[in-house]
């Protein structure tokens, strides 16, 4: 049994703002590694793990009270296989070199008898295998991230990426470096700035080109309110901290706000549209979602760099714990989207915000000291933890919110995805055609003819029609993306002329796959999206 000891809070590394400079220096920003040890040291009470040094939560007890154990398989064109993020590449970025990684995450398998990676390799911040200084401060980060995204997704390839320094340039070269590198999906960072002016220049780091999807996934911070930077990028998934506590079968029992997860308005950032519905202050939000952070709940960690008390395990919390881990998560579901011929999630946060509630345990109490959690989506938690078989299901299958699968919910628009195509489309209201990148638009007329390609020649009838949708890339469309629900259900959006002569209302059903069960939800859909857009009840 190992004693009690005093918690080793890190001391925030001093951050030089800019003055009067339009561009960042190399030396301007020193970002911070988010990890904390436990104020307090017990052993795991797990009887499948009998090593009386291991303190912390295990990776048995994180899947059981996430779900991740209860996925199963996926199926595929020859079978099935395991839901592990096979196939996957998780890169994780940190700063300097932790020499004993490779043998720490051996130690840390065996231990919790996890196979190894199918994939490790690491690289410098310019891809070569001369790795950088070791920092003793930046070690135990390497070996939370690397050990705990490998425990949740131990199918995927890991890519660890030592950057030269914790200077925020270096930082930034290697997601530079990581994002373009091939069969990478996802890109865990444990570390954070406070927010800067000009930092919306840098949100486009954290894009890819088209043909390559990739979800950019960041800590949240491990000191309150203000957020800080790149959780604060609209372009990053934004991971909160909680306080769980395991049930009486070692399973979910509850969970609250930690009292230092990172959390607030940005000061910065403007309002992604896919925060809309969710919240309206103007600015962007974070985090987006949460996970398990508080270093009293925390993680066992194996790492012998650093190894304070002569045993090599430590139990360690922050939001860093669960920027890995939500990393992790995304593998998996990328896996599955691979699995069933889908690309990549890109930017998984727009997604996150149209699943269903079902899909997030709602944290509702605790606080930050600043913003308090509270149902549906807060500043503090987010939109919760994950459910994590629910919400991969969800995502692989294009499922999307109750009670209309609507999204993004705006005073001039809406998007929806279409079915298992998983393809986002917009509609505007009358008078005005959405400009939102990557997006089929369309707009809403008063008609009852719904022709595709020139919606803005319907007659006008004096009723709004359910949706005529003029694409802004037609070629691109799926093959029989739209249908109707007619009584008859013979009328199509290929052919429109049929909605005008039979009386009908022709509501267009979003059914990439043209099978008939998905009819009533997705007509359910867009009439709420039309009442919404019209301000009349549904």
């Amino acid at each position: 049994m190992l004693s009690c000891r005093k918690p080793l809070r890190r001391r925030r590394l001093a951050v030089e703002l800019l003055e009067t400079r339009n561009l960042l220096s190399g030396t301007s920003l020193v970002a911070t590694p988010l990890n904390m040890l436990a104020a307090t040291v017990a052993p795991a009470t797990s009887p499948a793990v009998t090593n009386p040094t291991i303190v912390g939560y295990i990776p048995s007890q994180i899947e059981s009270a996430y779900g991740f154990n209860q996925l199963t398989s996926f199926a595929t064109h020859s079978g099935s296989e395991p839901a592990n993020g096979a196939g996957q590449t998780i890169a994780i970025i940190d700063a300097y070199n932790d020499p004993n990684i490779v043998g720490d995450l051996a130690v840390f398998d065996a231990a919790f008898g996890i196979a190894a990676p199918p994939s490790f390799k690491i690289v410098s911040q310019t891809g070569s295998t001369k790795l950088p200084t070791t920092n003793p401060g930046w070690d135990t980060e390497i070996s939370l991230d690397v050990e705990w995204a490998h425990a949740i997704a131990p199918g995927a390839n890991i890519l660890l990426v030592e950057t030269t320094s914790d200077r925020w340039s270096d930082l930034l070269a290697g997601v530079d470096y990581a994002k373009n590198q091939p069969g990478v999906s996802v890109v865990s960072m444990s570390w954070d700035v406070s927010e800067y002016r000009i930092e919306t220049g840098t949100d486009s780091t954290f894009t890819t080109a088209a043909n390559h999807s990739v979800t950019f996934v960041a800590a949240a911070g491990d000191y309150g309110s203000p957020p800080e930077y790149p959780a604060t990028s609209p372009n990053v998934l934004s991971v909160g901290g909680t306080t769980l506590t395991l049930g009486a079968g070692g399973g979910y029992g509850s969970e609250v706000a930690w009292s230092d997860g990172g959390g607030g308005v940005s000061s910065v950032e403007k309002e992604p549209a896919y925060q809309d519905g969710a919240q309206n202050t103007g600015y962007l939000s974070s985090p987006d979602v949460s996970y398990d952070a508080d270093p009293n709940t925390g993680v066992a960690v194996y790492d012998t760099v650093n190894d304070r008390y002569g045993t090599g395990w430590e139990e360690i919390g922050g939001t860093s714990a669960g920027a890995p881990q939500w990393s992790a998560l995304i593998a998996i579901a990328d896996e599955g989207l691979a699995a069933a011929g889908k690309p990549a999630l890109a930017q998984a946060q727009a997604r996150l915000f149209t699943l269903p509630a079902n899909a997030f345990h709602d944290i509702t109490s605790g606080n930050n000291g600043t913003y308090a959690a509270g149902p549906g989506y807060d500043a503090d938690t987010g939109l919760g933890s994950p459910v994590a078989n629910v919400l991969i299901d969800d995502l692989v299958n294009g499922v999307t919110g109750s009670p209309t699968g609507v999204s993004n919910l705006h005073p001039h628009y809406f998007q929806f995805y279409a079915g298992a195509g998983n393809t986002v489309y917009t509609v505007a209201g009358p008078g005005f055609i959405s400009s939102l990148p990557s997006a089929q638009s369309g707009r809403l007329s008063t008609a009852t003819s719904r022709s595709l390609s020139t919606p803005q020649a319907d007659v006008a009838s004096g009723e709004t029609s359910r949706a005529a949708l003029q694409p802004s890339s037609p070629s691109t469309l799926p093959m029989t993306p739209f249908g109707s629900s007619d009584c008859d259900d013979t009328s199509s959006m290929n052919s429109p002329a049929n909605d005008s002569t039979d009386g009908s209302t022709g509501d267009a059903v979003i059914d990439s796959s043209r099978d008939n069960a998905n009819e009533a939800a997705d007509d359910q859909a867009i009439d709420v999206a039309i009442a919404l857009l019209s301000g009349r009840k549904a």
